[in-house]
């Protein structure tokens, strides 16, 4: 009788939600999730059960090929604003931010434990959270924010993941060509994961 029924931060403000099921999942529970999903205005998937479902499996990919940009030489705010200007509300360091880093880094580790080959980023999050930036709710992770919320670059992050990063040019600007390259990676890594999940 058990299904699971997946919400996403902001809750109040995301949207979508995933019912996962599994082989036995009897179909009177997944329509009693749905009937629950849609009375709290929520759009809905229905998934398999898997690491990180459908919505955080592909988050993660973003994530991590966010942080291996990072690693080459991409700056925070860069990468950033080239999710943004593709269309993400929010870009993948401020995404983490918002989930929090110790949950980020749990999550990340739960899937890379069952899909091995899923993940290849430098820990950045361990040396932040060891200097005690947990993420918005907290005021500090990537990004500093004040009392409204508001993001602000904060230059003691690229001190603390210095050790992680083993830049492979020069100094980027973000240019239109190269958000748009940033942007290819990102999305190419979550169609392969989407390959993988079909």
């Amino acid at each position: 009788r058990f299904c699971g029924l997946h919400f996403f931060n902001p809750i109040n403000e995301t949207r979508l939600a995933e019912i996962a099921v599994h082989a036995s999942t009897a179909d009177r529970s997944v329509a009693i999730a749905a009937q629950l999903a849609k009375q709290l205005r929520k759009w809905l998937i229905v998934v398999g059960d898997g690491p990180g479902l459908v919505v955080n499996r592909l988050l993660m990919a973003l994530l991590n090929e966010a942080q291996v940009l990072l690693s080459e030489g991409w700056s925070v705010e860069t990468i950033d604003a080239a999710a943004e200007s593709f269309g993400w509300r929010l870009g993948p360091f401020k995404i983490l931010d918002v989930i929090g880093l110790r949950t980020a880094l749990d999550a990340g580790g739960q899937i890379s434990r069952d899909l091995p080959n899923s993940m290849s980023a430098p820990p950045f999050l361990i040396p932040l959270l060891k200097a005690g930036r947990q993420g918005r709710l907290h005021g500090l992770g990537f990004f500093r924010y004040d009392e409204q919320g508001t993001a602000h670059s904060d230059p003691t992050v690229a001190e603390l993941i210095e050790v992680y990063r083993k830049p492979t040019r020069g100094p980027v600007s973000p240019t239109p060509h190269n958000l748009e390259l940033i942007n290819q990676r990102l999305l190419a890594a979550m169609l392969v994961q989407a390959i993988a999940i079909l």
